[in-house]
This record gives structure tokens, C-alpha cells and sequence, in this order.
């Protein structure tokens, strides 16, 4: 096994065992989850999956952990999440939490939608 391949599996195990400790990550979408269940593949680690339910819109996710690279967050700022999305919506959770600038997230809300 290459350096990088053990190095990239360490990495997938530590980002795993973190949101399993958390029970709460955070999805692309810059939303809280809160996790459901996890897919652990030895042979395959890029197939490393977790699960959860969004606390935002309450529907389900999936995130690959060596793709998308969700990052486990506690309960607590799981809920002020929900807080920021109830008053600012998608925009406030992108600013607040995604590294975007306000600016920026108008431009990708005027291009892709």
C-alpha cells in the first residue's frame, strides 16, 4: 500500500470517528445532519459513506467522507445551524459556515438558479 493511500485512509477513519462521536455533520448543502447510519468499506475506502436527516428540511442524505468531506459538528452548533437557516435560509448557512461571501453566493444564486 503507497504512502497516499495509507495517508488518505487514516484521514477517512479520523473524519469518521469524529461525526460518530458528534452523531451531527455538516452536508454539502452547508446543512446541519444529524447522523443516521454509515458505511465503512476496508477494500474500498473512497466508498466510506455516513447517512443522516437534515435538521433544516428534515430529508434524507448521503455523503461520501473521501469526496465530500462532511464535517462532524456537535449538537449544539447543529441547532444554532437551524437557527441561522429558520432567519437567513440557504444564503446564511453558505456566508456563515461555507466561507462564502455575500457577494459570491448572489452570483451562484444568479447563475444556477
Amino acid at each position: 500500500m503507497s504512502y497516499n493511500k495509507r495517508t488518505q485512509k487514516k484521514r477517512i477513519k479520523k473524519l469518521l470517528n469524529e461525526i460518530l462521536d458528534t452523531g451531527y455533520f455538516i452536508n454539502c448543502n452547508f446543512h446541519p445532519v444529524h447522523l443516521t447510519g454509515y458505511g465503512y468499506w476496508s477494500k474500498d475506502i473512497c466508498g466510506t459513506d455516513v447517512e443522516g436527516i437534515a435538521l433544516t428540511n428534515s430529508g434524507k442524505c448521503s455523503c461520501s467522507i473521501a469526496y465530500c468531506g462532511p464535517t462532524p459538528i456537535t449538537e449544539a452548533v447543529a441547532l444554532e445551524m437551524v437557527e441561522v437557516w429558520k432567519a437567513e435560509g440557504d444564503k446564511g448557512l453558505a456566508v456563515r459556515y461555507g466561507g462564502y461571501s455575500s457577494e459570491d453566493y448572489d452570483a451562484f444564486e444568479k447563475e444556477w438558479r
